[in-house]
């Protein structure tokens, strides 16, 4: 991705006069402060949005992988068949894949070539640099990376995988999680480990089907085993995979549950999903090692103003979710507020707006924990009316909560 447009909500310098084109570049590569000159703004005016950039119109993204090491942010996109993108275009056989800085600087971006069309992406640290999962029309590979985002190794094939999904464990090895395609009408959640920049190690049935799995999670636990959450026929699931393979028991939310977002932060971890029964919430709520929910639920947000896939992050005691906006798609989200939740008392009040720009919508939206004062969020940005679409990127202030949970304050 090219950055076409920036801007720096709160800097150490005033701000300079609107920038574009070469002087852009000029002043993003000094470091100073610009400000964004396109009509279609990438994020809100929130003063705590420290940084937020988006790609230029003839690179229109459509699925994302994004991670994030030691201050450096990788974004992985594809441009995959999806709502807003007709039925006859036949997507790419390319992923492009982009390391930022805190600033939202491109510190490097290289392309690569794909088995077939893409058709959905997910994107990790590993030692020693980062891991995509793509799948294509003709299957699925992991497709390794050094730090300097160059692709690196052999690739490892993952046959008919769909919608894989990511978890990197302690010793570096990694969780696939996907549905496995092929014949019958049947189509499993499977799980696979593969071993460091390696072969894989074993593949175990975790669920007997799913719906909409791409926007499903899975999260490392402390004692080496992995926690995978998916909507299932019942709704809402998650089951506990030891490093072994064993599968333990499936703790179901309950029927009409969609929307699985999982984060795990020590010694428990966190769920949250949305709720399509009667009245429409996203909910929230600690569960244990094994995946079973303790303590009280809490309401996150409810329709009109929001339900969908809302990614969550641990924050000390408590947790940050990134909460989508309503529309009445799947995926697709009218604008994205980080907040702030307090693990005894639920939603704190003084949530960020990270985008909130008329004619955007946001799908596919992702965070990740940049440092300890800062959280990076990104989005695929869909503009009303039109096919297009831009990749999304914002830097936000959201100081760990050491005790306990704080609401989001601007930083001084």
């Amino acid at each position: 991705m090219s950055l076409e447009t920036a801007c720096l909500a709160r800097a150490e310098a005033a701000m300079q006069p609107p920038y574009e084109g070469a002087r852009l570049d000029e002043q993003l590569v000094a470091g100073k402060p610009v400000v964004a000159v396109q009509k279609k703004r990438p994020c809100s005016r929130d003063r705590r949005v420290l940084a937020c950039a988006s790609g230029r119109d003839s690179e229109s993204p459509h699925l994302l992988g994004m991670a994030a090491h030691a201050g450096t942010i990788a974004v992985a996109e594809v441009d995959a068949g999806n709502a807003w993108l007709p039925a006859s275009a036949a997507a790419p056989d390319r992923m492009r894949v982009g390391l930022y800085d805190a600033r939202l600087r491109q510190i490097h971006q290289t392309e690569v070539g794909l088995s077939g069309a893409a058709m959905d992406v997910d994107l990790a640290f590993v030692p020693g640099g980062w891991v995509a999962a793509v799948q294509t029309a003709n299957g699925s590979e992991l497709i390794w990376f050094g730090e300097d985002g160059e692709e690196v190794g052999t690739r490892t094939p993952l046959g008919l995988a769909v919608n894989p999904g990511l978890a990197v464990g302690q010793g570096g090895e990694v969780l696939v999680a996907y549905v496995q395609g092929g014949p019958g009408e049947r189509w499993p959640v499977m799980a696979a480990l593969v071993e460091p920049r390696g072969q894989v190690r074993w593949t175990v049935e975790v669920f007997a089907g799913a719906i909409e799995a791409h926007f499903g999670s899975q999260v490392a636990a402390d004692d080496g085993a992995f926690l995978i959450g998916r909507r299932t026929q019942d709704g809402v699931a998650v089951a506990r995979v030891e490093r072994s393979g064993a599968v333990g028991t499936r703790h179901g939310v309950k029927s009409a549950t969609e929307y699985a977002s999982l984060a795990w932060c020590g010694a428990e971890g966190r769920l949250v999903w949305s709720d399509f029964g009667g009245h429409a919430h996203i909910r929230g709520a600690v569960i244990d090692r094994a995946g079973q929910r303790i303590g009280e639920e809490h309401v996150l947000g409810a329709i009109p103003d929001y339900f969908n896939w809302s990614p969550v992050l641990c924050d000390g005691t408590g947790s940050l979710a990134l909460l989508a906006g309503h529309t009445g798609g799947t995926g697709m989200s009218k604008s994205l507020d980080l907040t702030r939740i307090d693990r005894e008392h639920g939603p704190l009040p003084g949530a960020t707006a990270v985008l909130a720009a008329e004619g955007i919508t946001a799908y596919d939206p992702r965070m990740v924990r940049l440092d300890e004062q800062r959280v990076a969020v990104g989005w695929i940005g869909v503009y009303s009316g039109t096919d297009a679409s831009q990749l999304g990127l914002a830097v936000v202030s959201a100081p760990i909560a050491r005790e306990r949970a704080l609401p989001l304050s601007i930083a001084e």
